[in-house]
């Protein structure tokens, strides 16, 4: 048993860390939409600070009260997602050569784990009066004409409802599984044709090759990359790069 979790926690078969499945990825809030209305709000239960900041509208985020107990606090955390750590990984190579001409390439994946997001990348800003929107995907916040939005409704401070959207939830979860061309190559040789008659040459290879040309995964709609660990998504971005190829043999 691990005696540094709070007896609290370990008590609690909702929220304890140990003796349970390891794919998850934490204990946090259930959201359930949007708030649709004024009166939608009056008569759900809420985050009391949220509440009681008076800025508590359509548009923001709604959270399950899990335990029934009439309010939204830690208590009604639930082990909800998946882990950040890949549940499966793997990897496809291809090659290929017909008359002079050769192709091959390298796909790799992950399958089955969930990224966090936060900050500017959900749209969370301070006391600036700046309003949040950086990318074009962010454009997609609720309005009275926009109910299935990706986003929460726009807040120059989204501090003024005491942050209720940025509250710990499954609502900012991203399913991170990935497929990705990592590597290729093709080209011909022309030793095979053109200069099949220069005897001190044994190979006059001409291509083109490449890295990260191309990847499949939900998480490129949101500007990530999903092969990175830094959980803050600043980091250098995997490269993609491209190469033209001679290669000689003598």
């Amino acid at each position: 048993m691990d005696e540094s979790e709070a007896e609290s926690s370990r008590l609690n078969p909702y929220h304890r860390t140990q003796q349970v499945k390891q794919n998850y990825y934490g204990a946090m809030y259930k959201n359930l939409g949007y708030y649709t209305s004024a009166e939608d709000v009056y008569n759900s239960p809420g985050i009391i600070n949220a509440y009681n900041s008076g800025y508590l509208t359509a548009g923001d985020i709604k959270y399950e009260d899990t335990n029934g107990d009439g309010q939204i606090n830690s208590e009604d955390y639930r082990r909800l997602g998946r882990s950040s750590t890949p549940h499966n990984q793997f990897g496809l190579n291809i090659n290929m050569s017909y008359k002079g001409f050769y192709f091959s390439t390298l796909f790799q994946g992950s399958l089955a784990f969930d990224l966090y997001t936060s900050g500017s990348l959900a749209m969370q800003t301070g006391q600036t009066g700046d309003m949040p929107i950086a990318y074009d995907y962010q454009t997609d916040f609720w309005t009275p004409n926009n109910r299935n939005a990706q986003y929460p409704r726009l807040m120059s401070n989204t501090g003024l409802n005491s942050n209720n959207n940025y509250a710990y939830s499954d609502f900012w979860l991203i399913d991170g599984s990935y497929i990705r061309m990592k590597d290729f190559q093709f080209g011909y040789d022309l030793k095979y044709s053109l200069l099949k008659k220069v005897t001190w040459l044994n190979r006059c290879k001409v291509g083109i090759s490449g890295q990260n040309i191309f990847t499949i995964s939900k998480a490129t709609k949101y500007g990530l990359d999903p092969e990175p660990k830094d959980t803050g998504y600043y980091g250098y971005p995997v490269e993609r790069t491209l190469a033209f190829t001679l290669n000689l043999g003598f």
